[in-house]
């Protein structure tokens, strides 16, 4: 609303629009030019509280002048206010390639036309960062800058406002706002809220909608894995669901609590211990423990360590067990041929085969290196620049090989010396042995042809022959129930 205070002697007035945004001055035709100065509108002004300061009565100056030039009514802006200047809310600006609420890459595959050679499987919906990983910037908000009106009240400026973004001790941020991550892991934003988790954490199935797994970390799938989808991790893998068709790798310990089925073509290497409901058809090599909640049927496993089938049976297949086993059955009604390999340290046997082949290939390579060593050494005093960078690589590679071969060697030696110390066999049956069970531990090979009822304890006598005792029995030769044949048979 405009207030305005007049002059009546002079003709003249001053009008203040709205909150005093602005100061107007009004000359009426009843104004006499000589009466009319800068002193006069600038009283005028100060008895309203305007401000008059050099601006404005040069201002003044012209209006005077022109009024005089023509005599002709007028009305002229002669202050302003200052507006705030606001401030500026604050920014969380994903860096390229790391905003989790962005499209997946399902969305891609939507778009993909039959003809695009694109592998389904592999594409990932998961952003996983490094430490050290820049994932965002991070602007904070702005105070702004007060203004002023034409009778020199305040006018606040609204500050900005911060970002409603949690950021977790999974993550920093520098000096310059940028937000790095700490942690390897998974970048995961939840209700306002981002942080790198070292658990990767799958709300239903590993499928088409995640793409294969390969995360520095550990997994949790609260489904299961379909068919031909891989899950690998340097960490432990849960699954509460069940395992098809899938390839497994753990760096950790693997717990799956359903079971496998994997219509051999499914894949499970686990570092670690294992726990899983049942496997089917399952290639497998655990190099810790197996608990079996149900049963093992037509595998091929190699454990490192101590299998236990409690409640459950050991059915077709090949398995490897370096410690004890203990399972409620073996076999079936159908005489299914079951193998169970035991005491042979597969695992261990393995690594020593592989040294014992890689160490002549790198007895070799030092060998021809220390001869180009020696022959670049004897002329040190003529050789060339390129010769002698070429000596400080061959030196390099000779210290490399060195230490790899000693450490070769201390690796067979603790290997050699472990086995010595393993190959106990400890196999506890409580309900049934089934014919056409076979078992091979060392040099010995029996095969069952007639149903063994349990419980029935068999293993190695001080003389490394087996034997078997069945319940409060007395001990006796494992030849005694089963036939003992040739390896070869």
């Amino acid at each position: 609303m405009a207030k305005t205070q007049e002059q009546d002697d002079f003709g003249v007035s001053v009008r203040l629009e709205g909150s005093a945004s602005e100061a107007r001055v009004i000359i009426t035709e009843r104004c006499d030019p000589a009466n009319l100065s800068v002193q006069l509108l600038g009283g005028l002004l100060r008895q309203h509280d305007v401000e008059v300061g050099k601006a404005v009565e040069e201002r003044l100056a012209k209006i005077v002048e022109a009024y005089r030039a023509d005599r002709k009514p007028r009305e002229d802006i002669v202050a302003k206010a200052t507006p705030a200047v606001h401030g500026k809310d604050g920014v969380f600006a994903w860096a390229t390639g790391f905003d989790p609420t962005s499209a997946h890459s399902t969305d891609k595959k939507k778009e993909a036309s039959d003809d695009d050679a694109v592998d389904f499987y592999n594409q990932s919906s998961y952003i996983t960062v490094g430490a050290g990983t820049q994932i965002a910037t991070l602007r904070p908000p702005t105070d702004g800058t007060d203004g002023r009106d034409v009778v020199g009240g305040v006018i606040k400026a609204r500050p900005g406002k911060p970002v409603d973004i949690k950021i977790d001790a999974s993550l920093r941020v520098d000096e310059k706002g940028c937000v790095i991550a700490e942690i390897d892991g998974l970048l995961q934003f939840h209700r306002a809220e981002v942080k790198v988790s070292p658990v990767l954490e799958v709300a239903e199935f590993v499928d088409f909608s995640t793409g294969n797994i390969d995360f520095d970390g550990s997994v949790l799938i609260r489904q299961g894995v379909r068919d031909r989808f891989v899950v690998k991790a340097t960490r432990d893998i849960i699954v509460h669901g069940l395992v098809e068709a899938a390839t497994i790798v753990c760096g950790g310990n693997f717990e799956c609590r359903r079971g496998i089925a994997a219509k051999d073509r499914g894949q499970l290497v686990v570092e670690g211990d294992a726990d899983v409901g049942f496997l089917n058809n399952v290639r497998g090599e655990i190099k810790g423990h197996l608990t079996i909640r149900r049963e093992i049927i037509n595998c091929d496993l190699v454990i490192g360590q101590d299998l236990r089938c409690d409640r459950g049976a050991i059915i077709g297949g090949t398995t490897s067990i370096t410690g004890s086993l203990r399972a409620m059955t073996l076999g079936s009604e159908a005489e299914t041929e079951t193998v169970l390999v035991l005491g042979s340290a597969p695992l261990l046997t393995a690594r020593l085969n592989q040294l014992k082949k890689d160490c002549p290939v790198w007895q070799e390579q030092l060998e021809r290196f220390r001869y180009e060593q020696k022959q670049l050494s004897a002329g040190r005093g003529a050789v060339g620049e390129q010769q002698q960078e070429r000596l400080t690589a061959l030196n390099s590679e000779i210290s490399d090989l060195e230490r790899k071969l000693q450490d070769a060697q201390e690796e067979r030696t603790r290997i050699e010396q472990e086995m010595a110390t393993q190959g106990k066999v400890e196999i506890q049956i409580e309900k049934i042995i089934y014919p056409k069970v076979r078992f091979r531990a060392g040099d010995a090979n029996f095969i069952f042809t007639e149903v063994l009822k349990g419980p029935a304890k068999i293993g190695w006598n001080e003389r490394k022959q087996l034997m078997f005792r069945q319940g409060d029995g007395s001990v006796r030769p494992l030849r005694d129930v089963a036939q003992e044949r040739p390896l070869a048979a």
